[in-house]
């Protein structure tokens, strides 16, 4: 009896070690398999973002990006992907927000840029452009594209001087820099300035004839210097190379009115208004010719 009644607690050890073993191995089961499913899921959306990224389906590609980058959310591959999409789909605030993500994510930050400035513009911030454009600079300090585009920033914002600053000093380094001569000309122009802006569109001119916008820049030149004609010539030219440029249309449109082409220049600024609809200059214009006799 004694033997029996000592076997029965050890049975009873016994059982609940077997159920306890049983136990950790199903949860050990459940937990493979729901990594295995995990992986499965994976690697299914990651090659459908992909596929419909490649195929041009962006719109259609969102959906199953955003759900990887929920589940691998420091995955700098898929944020710089969701940047991506969200500027081919004409989105600059997501743009913006995934392209500040990726910088500070990434070890290479600078790989955002410029986009991440050019979002904001597209956006309507400029505050937040010129401060990302900063950042930019800031990364690559000796950057050409870094010194344009942070020029330009400044240049739309109306603060010429420190354009002007930022472009001399990327033209210091790479003076035939065809970018920083026209941002530098721009600036002469908004400062009243065309005789040098003529010079340096020339300039560009000799080593590219069809730069789109050094025919601008000298075509607004000449016009200010009140050489209409020669103007008309160059922004023709311009407007060849690049149809689809609406100042160029407008500017355009002003050398024609000069030369007393009332129908050519209503013709520019309708142009000019179907690319940029609700422009403030070229209704106005437009307006002036349809009232005048």
């Amino acid at each position: 009896m004694n033997v029996l009644r000592a076997a029965i607690p050890a049975a009873g050890l016994l059982l609940c070690g077997w159920a306890l073993g049983r136990a950790q191995a199903w949860t050990a089961e459940a937990e493979a398999a729901q990594a295995e499913a995990r992986s499965r899921e994976l690697r299914e959306l990651a090659i459908e973002s992909l596929e419909l990224f490649r195929a041009g389906r962006f719109a259609d590609a969102v959906e199953p990006t955003e759900r990887l980058h929920g589940l691998q959310p420091r995955n700098q591959v898929l944020v710089q992907r969701l940047g991506d999409l969200a500027q081919r789909l004409g989105r600059p605030a997501d743009e913006a927000r995934y392209r500040e993500e990726y910088m500070r994510l990434s070890a290479t930050p600078e790989e955002a840029c410029p986009r991440v400035g050019l979002a904001y513009e597209e956006a309507g911030k400029r505050g937040e452009s010129i401060a990302a454009f900063e950042r930019c600079l800031a990364l690559t300090p000796k950057d050409p594209d870094a010194l344009y585009f942070l020029g330009h920033a400044y240049e739309l914002s109306g603060a010429l001087p420190h354009a002007a600053e930022l472009y001399g000093r990327g033209l210091a380094d790479v003076p035939r820099n065809g970018d920083l001569q026209l941002g530098l000309a721009r600036v002469e122009l908004l400062s009243g300035r065309p005789g040098p802006a003529l010079q340096a569109a020339k300039d560009v001119l000799a080593r590219a004839p069809e730069n789109a916008d050094a025919l601008f820049v000298e075509g607004l030149a000449l016009l200010r210097l009140d050489r209409a004609k020669d103007a008309l010539h160059e922004l023709q030219k311009a407007a060849r190379v690049r149809d689809t440029d609406a100042d160029i249309h407008l500017v355009l449109g002003m050398a024609r009115q000069e030369l007393a082409d009332r129908a050519g220049a209503r013709q520019s600024y309708r142009r000019a208004l179907e690319l940029r609809p609700g422009d403030a200059d070229a209704t106005r214009r437009l307006a002036q010719l349809k009232d005048a006799p």
